[in-house]
């Protein structure tokens, strides 16, 4: 404000309404505007181009205050916005707790740790070795690659038996780096039908496993603190509820130990194919017919590699997407639809159809067609914020219902799309959907103006 010293006077001008009515005067100014632009007279603002492979460089600088003026993408075509998964290096003199780690995704958790560099691995489960032919192999094949193996049987849920395991990792003179809590128990049914002892049988390995490893590891120097988790945590599952909880308790527990400065990270595993629960009980294809499309443990290992990496994320979700099976998900997981996942089923915007320019032009008068019409705008306003169609007001302008410039843009590209009218930026921004939906009927039907 420095003007202000030299006795200026500053005057705020809400330019947004002058757009809300037609006017020749303002015609002419952006004619003016696009003139000097044209011309060369008047530049842009200071501001840094970044190719779109060079996003997180720009996320950098804007964070860090580097860069001044504006910063601008640059989407070229051909140009891949996925971060390739980068490979961590584990500590080779180090040693690594993979609890239920002799079973299933833990196992394939236990091998992928030695491709990434482990040479001592810990790994832990209710039955170890006895009687358990998978986990024996298991540890004789690491074994064979020169891997120091610590097979044994502990009830991670008991305080006992833990003390005993962080006393015998102790007594083995290396640096516990890395902990992975794969352990698990299902025991699915009705909530009217669990009893007090078959919730305790799924929250016992998975919650109190949770609270007995991270009381024991909050001393000592970890690189990294993994727990899985289920999607059930995110969605929620009727005949889940007591694995849901505990999964959900896992997140809480990651939250506390971030909050407190120590390593956490909590993975919401769907369906894996090759390994586990899903394998074992050959129910691939059932999952498959709800919607819930299965990855393989190699695909869920790379997310794990980038959260390894990159450790600022607390809790992901490590789900395949249900192309083609969104029906079967909906159907078996209504919450799936709410805006914060609706992005894993790919639904189309209610009324984004090819059928909406023949209902309206079908309609009897502009009255009978304005509800259709509004109904598709409020659908992909909603979409476009990130909520639903019912906490969209079509009387308030858009821009006041928290539309910015690429919201508008977006509702812009749907009206196109399916009704072929090309709107004005300004008509847009500045307008409440029921004023939208007017100037739209009024391309469509001229009759609607009266």
């Amino acid at each position: 404000m420095s003007p202000l010293d030299r006795d200026a006077t500053v005057h705020a001008i809400d330019v947004v309404g002058w757009f809300e009515q037609p006017s020749l005067t303002m015609d002419r100014c952006l004619q003016d505007l696009q003139k000097v632009i044209d011309s060369g007279e008047c530049r842009p603002v200071p501001h840094m181009v970044y190719s779109a492979d060079q996003i997180y460089a720009a996320m950098d600088g804007v964070l860090a205050g580097q860069e001044a003026g504006k910063t601008v993408i640059v989407l070229d075509d051909g140009v891949s916005l996925d971060r390739a998964p980068e490979q961590p290096v584990l500590d080779p003199t180090a040693t690594y707790l993979v609890v239920g780690g002799l079973d299933g995704f833990g196992a394939e958790t236990a091998r992928h740790l030695v491709r990434r560099g482990a040479r001592h691995l810990t790994l832990v489960s209710r039955r170890g070795t006895a009687r358990n032919q998978d986990a024996a192999a298991l540890v004789s094949s690491l074994s064979d690659q020169g891997v120091q193996v610590d097979a044994r049987a502990v009830d991670i849920s008991d305080p006992k038996t833990v003390d005993q395991l962080f006393r015998d990792l102790d007594a083995g003179g290396r640096r516990l780096a890395g902990v992975v809590h794969a352990a698990m128990v299902l025991d699915d049914d009705e909530v009217t039908d669990l009893s007090v002892e078959r919730y305790l049988t799924v929250l016992n390995p998975k919650l109190t496993g949770a609270l007995l490893l991270d009381s024991h590891t909050r001393e000592r120097n970890l690189d990294f603190f993994a727990m899985y988790s289920s999607f059930a945590a995110l969605l929620g599952n009727r005949r889940q509820a007591s694995y849901s909880a505990a999964s959900l308790t896992l997140e809480n527990i990651a939250r506390q130990r971030r909050h407190d400065g120590l390593p956490a990270t909590v993975l919401q595993l769907g369906a894996i194919s090759d390994a586990g629960y899903v394998l074992r009980t050959g129910i691939t294809s059932v999952m498959s017919d709800y919607g819930i499309l299965p990855m393989t443990s190699s695909q869920a290992l790379d997310r794990l590699d980038m959260l390894l990496h990159h450790p600022d994320t607390t809790v992901t979700a490590v789900v395949a997407e249900s192309r083609g099976h969104e029906q079967a998900l909906m159907a078996f997981l209504p919450a799936v639809t709410a805006p914060r996942t609706a992005t894993l089923v790919h639904t189309s915007d209610a009324g984004a159809d090819d059928s909406l320019l023949p209902r309206l032009r079908a309609a009897a008068t502009a009255e009978e067609a304005r509800p259709i019409l509004l109904d598709a705008l409020t659908s992909w306003l909603a979409s476009g914020l990130h909520t639903t169609p019912d906490r969209v007001d079509v009387s308030r302008r858009i821009d006041q219902l928290g539309a910015d410039s690429l919201t508008a843009t977006e509702l812009m590209g749907h009206i196109r799309r399916h009704t072929g009218c090309a709107i004005p930026a300004p008509e847009v921004m500045t307008a409440s959907l029921t004023s939208i939906a007017a100037t739209v009927l009024h391309h469509l039907r001229p009759e609607s103006q009266s």
